[in-house]
């Protein structure tokens, strides 16, 4: 089934909170689930031994893209019983229960569906990147094959027809499981307890993050071994704009505002993407610097970029002020129409 064209009937899905555990003390690093994903969603990969470049790494490809949903991750440290830490980790969507690609997301296609899992409608998709800006595990990618945002979409067709998702079904070391959400956190923080004594690192990543996480990851050397933030963050201009949606017509004084926080976006609240403009009257969003993380190549860019190091207090002041500025001027339009009008 085309993940643009599968027909979604959440409606009648209408399950509890679901979760998928990930135990990488179980995982052999075979990535057969990786392959799996790629299969069922029809997912294209390289063909061709030219389109490959060795890195002297188990993985490939290095990252997730448009066209991987789920990426293995392998690294390796020195330490450990047996004198290597060989860490596999799990790269795709975490569905988090405060998300924000959802938060982010200006038409609504980023969106919640029954389980606790998050989507994205690719008929209402535009492309506009936002969504990458507002996820802390930078899951989703832009794929110029469709022009929209893709990612991990826990397979929703197969649950509806009382399935696990791909990568659950393909597992041969019982290293991922699918079930109800609670009684997956009360095993990984069973499986943690046990691993203790070997792993004194060994965490359950996702029982609280982002208000809970619906992928729960079985760690035994920790989160930062596989590249995963510890207590991860919203970008605090996505919190603080989250009703200044510029496609959902709320106005001249949100679309003001929502320009207002990108252009004082420092790098160190933006994540390392540069700030995003998004144009009202051409309907198109702009980097406004240059571009130093994959997916937005092809996004127009208007000038070099201004950079501005502020904390969160300067930017909600600077927000405020730009918002009165606004209310300011429409109310001084409004106000000359009105005189015109009595004329």
């Amino acid at each position: 089934m085309q993940y643009k064209d599968r027909p979604l009937k959440t409606e009648e899905y209408n399950r509890h909170e679901m979760a998928i555990l990930f135990d990488a003390s179980k995982c052999t690093g075979c990535k057969g689930c990786q392959v799996a994903c790629k299969q069922w969603n029809q997912n294209a990969s390289p063909v061709f031994s030219h389109e490959y470049t060795f890195t002297g790494s188990y993985e490939s490809p290095l990252q997730n893209d448009s066209e991987t949903f789920l990426h293995m991750t392998f690294d390796e440290y020195d330490g450990g019983p047996l004198g290597v830490e060989w860490a596999f980790g799990r790269e795709a969507c975490h569905h988090c229960t405060n998300a924000g690609c959802v938060m982010a997301c200006p038409t609504g296609a980023c969106h919640y569906v029954a389980g606790g899992f998050v989507d994205i409608d690719p008929e209402v998709c535009i492309g506009c990147h936002y969504c990458q800006t507002g996820c802390p595990f930078d899951i989703p990618k832009h794929s110029v094959r469709d022009g929209i945002e893709r990612k991990c979409w826990m397979c929703l067709d197969r649950l509806e027809e009382g399935r696990t998702p791909a990568c659950v079904g393909s597992c041969t070391s019982n290293a991922l499981e699918f079930g109800d959400r609670e009684v997956m956190v009360e095993k990984a923080q069973a499986r943690v307890e046990f691993l203790k004594d070997r792993f004194p690192d060994a965490v359950a990543y996702g029982i609280n993050e982002l208000g809970g996480l619906h992928v729960i990851d079985v760690l035994p050397y920790g989160a930062e071994k596989v590249g995963l933030p510890i207590n991860p963050s919203i970008p605090f201009w996505r919190t603080a704009s989250e009703f200044l949606r510029p496609a959902t017509a709320v106005g001249v004084v949100a679309t003001v505002g929502l320009l207002a926080a990108a252009r004082i976006n420092s790098r160190h609240y933006f994540r390392s993407t540069d700030a995003l403009e998004y144009d009202k009257a051409l309907d198109e969003t702009f980097l406004i610097g240059k571009v130093n993380q994959d997916g937005f190549e092809d996004m127009p860019t208007r000038g070099e970029g201004e950079f501005v190091e502020a904390n969160k207090d300067e930017i909600l002041e600077a927000l405020r002020e730009e918002q009165a500025q606004a209310i300011k001027a429409n109310r001084n339009l409004a106000s000359q129409n009105k005189r015109e009008g009595d004329k």
